[in-house]
């Protein structure tokens, strides 16, 4: 096991503090946070993983009016969840099976608000990148969906980056993706990535903001434009950015928001601001885009492909009472990578050597996904080929 300490007062720092020390039981001094890996986890089948219907054989023409229908269906009903859980600060509905242990979950569009306790586990899923199987395993090895209904308090948190490089993204991830957030909502939380990212196209429709986009480009001849305007406002507007805990951890596809932002914010519903295009918004981009560095301080008002530094990093870290992010964005040769030791963590869960379902993409990645509960973080490998 490898542990780094945090040095800092929790209860003092941003407009987290006396919400992560209470949940944490922690007052002053230091926070640890630990990190151990986990090899050899097994993998369950069960009835009770929603596996996507499309998945049984080849997607062919006959079968595509019923793939539009579904994802339109899905993301409607999503939206309304959603809406109705989080109307006037409400929270989530928390599932049937476990309503008085459930987190205390808010959403506004731009971000989650979360409430652990000392029994809360968190399942951090990294970039998929259109890796369907190594999605299944994760939910076959962690047994989410049975330990949800068993009444354990555990959330499904995914980093964003469901789109491009591999094959399985649409007709794959998504429909087992959006049947999980309908069947456990307010225990599944998906963000988004960059290669969600759209823009409105000449002459109406929607196009990736990266491109060439291999999920975008390919299924714009097979999808209605119901159906991919559909994902793309979903992902969009919906889907949120981050998500911030109530024991300092705070989560994004990649990076944080930009200078202008930090040094003004108050409080975490100052992101409910981000309204109107993301793909035009600094702040976004920041989040979506951008990797730690070394060096101190950067500017990154152009951010694509650009690092922050570390004095932003504490800026914000502290700003909002912070002591661990969690992010993805970046293949990593192990699946994880801590930068900043004990403060920030990279955790990536597509590729593998010869994976079919990522067509080629990261094969000398070994895909993880994490495990945190209490100050632990789990790193597990991903057994896609068992």
């Amino acid at each position: 096991m490898k542990e780094w300490i945090v040095e800092g007062d929790a209860s003092e720092r941003g407009f987290l503090g006396s919400f992560a020390s209470a949940a944490a039981g922690e007052g002053r001094g230091q926070v640890a946070w630990a990190l151990r890996y986990d090899d050899e986890e097994g993998r369950r089948a069960s009835a009770a993983i929603p596996y996507s219907p499309f998945m049984a054989q080849p997607v062919e023409e006959a079968d595509l009016p019923e793939l539009n229908r579904s994802l339109i269906a899905h993301v409607a009903n999503i939206v309304k969840l959603w809406k109705d859980g989080s109307s006037e600060g409400k929270e989530v509905a928390p599932p049937r099976q476990d309503p008085l242990r459930a987190g205390r979950l808010r959403w506004d569009g731009a971000t989650f608000v979360l409430e652990v306790g000392a029994d809360t586990e968190l399942l951090v899923v990294g970039d998929l990148h259109g890796c369907y199987n190594n999605f299944i395993a994760i939910l076959e090895q962690s047994d989410f969906c049975a330990r949800v209904e068993g009444g354990e308090d555990v959330f499904l948190v995914f980093l964003g980056d469901f789109f491009d490089r591999g094959l399985r993204t649409i007709e794959g991830i998504l429909p087992t993706l959006f049947a999980l957030i309908e069947k456990y909502p307010g225990r599944v939380l998906p963000l988004q990535g960059n290669h969600e990212l759209v823009l409105p196209a000449r002459g109406g429709g929607i196009q990736p903001y990266s491109s060439p986009s291999d999920t975008w480009d390919f299924w714009a001849g097979h999808l209605s434009a119901e159906a991919l305007g559909a994902l793309g406002q979903f992902f969009n507007k919906a889907v949120p950015l981050m998500l911030f805990c109530s024991n300092g951890v705070v989560v994004s596809h990649a990076g944080i928001p930009d200078d202008d932002f930090v040094a003004g914010m108050k409080g975490v519903e100052d992101f409910a601001r981000l309204e109107g295009l993301r793909a035009l918004s600094p702040t976004a981009l920041n989040i979506l885009w951008t990797d730690p560095a070394e060096g101190p301080f950067y500017r990154i008002r152009n951010p694509i492909h650009a690092p922050f530094g570390t004095r932003q990093f504490d800026a914000f870290m502290g700003k909002v009472g912070a002591t661990l992010l969690v992010r993805g964005h970046e293949a990593k040769a192990d699946g994880v990578e801590f930068t900043y030791p004990g403060r920030l963590v990279t955790v990536f869960s597509a590729g593998g050597a010869l994976n079919p379902d990522a067509g080629g993409s990261y094969p000398r990645v070994r895909p993880r996904y994490l495990r945190i509960r209490g100050r632990e973080l789990v790193a597990c490998a991903i057994k896609w080929d068992s």
